[in-house]
């Protein structure tokens, strides 16, 4: 499986809203998760529960059942799940992010599933690659913590280039003396 939402954002990988009308067409390149919208609303429920139904039934890949596997283990809390409104990856129309977290709980735990034939394998591996670099972190941090805005942008720069004058002039008295 896959980080939560929250923690493949400190690690540095975005989440894009993917601009197509099949909801399992999931990209991930680059630090950048593409994933095309879905729209909760007060039935999305019953319809992935029959759709699940169907695919349990009559069907020999899970692609529903993989995809609800999926965006469940992107949302740990209401905070990913609200992560995932804000890049408009779901679009809620129910009461609050805790309803929808609670929906895809409820959906994946009377599911048996197999990891074997997983759709999204190959996906998770990549990401799982991503953060298990440390640099990435790093990265993500850094950029979190000292780039959020052009004026601290502006101050890291200038700190930079304060102490390389400064070890320029410290090496260049040394040099005369």
């Amino acid at each position: 499986m896959i980080p939560t939402a929250r923690d493949l954002q400190e690690v540095g990988v975005s989440i894009k809203k993917r601009w197509s009308d099949n909801i399992l067409d999931i990209q991930y390149a680059k630090g950048v998760f593409k994933i095309p919208q879905f729209d909760i609303q007060d039935d999305s429920e019953i319809v992935l529960r029959n759709l699940i139904a169907f695919e349990i039934c009559h069907c020999e890949d899970s692609y529903i059942i993989d995809y609800v596997i999926f965006m469940d283990s992107l949302m740990g809390t209401a905070q990913d799940v609200d992560i995932l409104v804000q890049n408009e990856i779901l679009k809620n129309s129910l009461l609050d992010c805790a309803s929808v977290l609670t929906l895809f709980h409820n959906l994946t735990t009377q599911v048996l599933w197999v990891s074997q034939n997983y759709y999204y394998h190959g996906l998770c591996r990549k990401v799982n690659e991503h953060c298990r670099v440390p640099w990435n972190k790093w990265k993500a941090i850094m950029k979190r913590d000292y780039f959020s805005t052009p004026w601290s942008i502006v101050s890291t720069v200038a700190a930079v280039i304060l102490l390389v004058l400064t070890l320029i002039q410290t090496v260049c008295s040394h040099m005369l003396l």
